[in-house]
């Protein structure tokens, strides 16, 4: 199947990938071999994202569907149908505990874990450009979200709307994103494959 999203486990060798047919795989790196595959999801996954002691998974997919999923158990904690009013572009996490994901509905939340329920702890309106990748550094103070028409803009506190402002733009879409720890250097790529720091 096609792979449609990566992340690395922290303090492990375990990566899981994500597949356009709705499954996810856990590959042992050191063994190369699958783990185990977890089986929940009905549409194509846009984005996985790690807890920070790496015990549980968060999963998103076209559909807009949320399962964050146990990794002693490989069960589901949580599941949430229409996270979003369509497709889930992406979803990033920090080492804490919050996430953010961006949907096709133009509308970019931000989450939280409160005793197995899930909380909105913001939401903003983005503009009508769809944004198309997001990278958070893992102090929780920076979020960065990349556009399709180039446009990097950076949210110094994401949980102040008048925060956010555009850094630059890129020529083409931005198609990946990172942000280091600390939160003073970025990586782009954009749909040409063009590297910019």
């Amino acid at each position: 199947t096609d792979i449609s999203a990566v992340v690395w486990s922290p303090g492990s060798v375990i990566i899981p990938t994500g597949g356009c047919d709705g499954n996810i795989v856990l590959i042992d790196v050191e063994a190369q071999s699958v783990i185990q595959q977890l089986c929940r999801h009905s549409g194509c996954i846009t984005g996985l994202a790690f807890s920070s002691d790496g015990r549980q998974l968060w999963s998103v997919d076209s559909t807009g569907r949320l399962r964050v999923w146990n990794l002693e158990t490989y069960s589901v904690l949580l599941a949430r149908d229409n996270l979003h009013n369509g497709s889930i572009i992406t979803l990033t996490g920090t080492n804490g505990s919050r996430y953010a994901t961006i949907g096709a509905d133009g509308r970019l939340r931000i989450w939280s874990v409160v005793a197995n329920s899930l909380q909105t702890l913001v939401e903003y309106n983005v503009p009508n450009i769809p944004i198309t990748v997001s990278s958070w550094n893992s102090e929780d103070s920076t979020l960065l979200t990349g556009d399709a028409m180039g446009h990097i803009r950076i949210w110094n506190n994401p949980f102040a709307a008048d925060s956010n402002r555009e850094f630059t733009q890129l020529p083409n879409p931005v198609r990946a994103l990172a942000v280091n720890p600390a939160g003073d250097y970025m990586a782009a790529i954009d749909l040409d494959g063009c590297l910019t720091l």
